[in-house]
């Protein structure tokens, strides 16, 4: 039994999230992808969930994030632009209340959404990759 058999689908959406290098905000629809239209054979569908659908479910992600983060996992980010985008050090765990920040989790046309990249750590290539 591997790291990933012991993943629940909200986990295995944050970790395939983290290991394309994406923003918090694509967490949900990579969730609705596995948990909803893939076993519906629609998996090559948009998501279909509407911005209030995916407000409510913010909660839910962000402590799934917060204990993989506890847990060492992953990292959150909150990177800066300056003359490009760098990483920025990993969020502190008080800095970690970006989570509960609508903000972070939807995008917006206005391009007022927050952004927050999600990074995998040494510890989970560790238990992902055991040697």
């Amino acid at each position: 039994m591997t790291i990933w058999d012991e993943l629940t689908v909200e986990q295995l959406a944050v970790v395939h999230t983290t290991i394309d290098e994406a923003e918090l905000c694509h967490v949900i629809g990579e969730w609705d992808l596995r948990a909803n239209r893939l076993p519906s054979g629609a998996g090559h569908h948009p998501s279909t969930l509407t911005h209030e659908e995916r407000c409510a479910l913010i909660p839910r992600f962000a402590s799934v994030v917060a204990d993989m983060v506890e847990r060492g996992l992953v990292e959150v980010r909150e990177p800066y632009y300056d003359q490009g985008w760098h990483d920025g050090d990993p969020m502190t765990p008080a800095a970690i209340s970006a989570l509960h920040d609508p903000h972070a989790w939807t995008r917006h046309e206005d391009g007022t959404h927050r952004t927050i990249w999600l990074t995998v750590t040494d510890h989970w290539l560790t238990l992902a990759h055991p040697a």
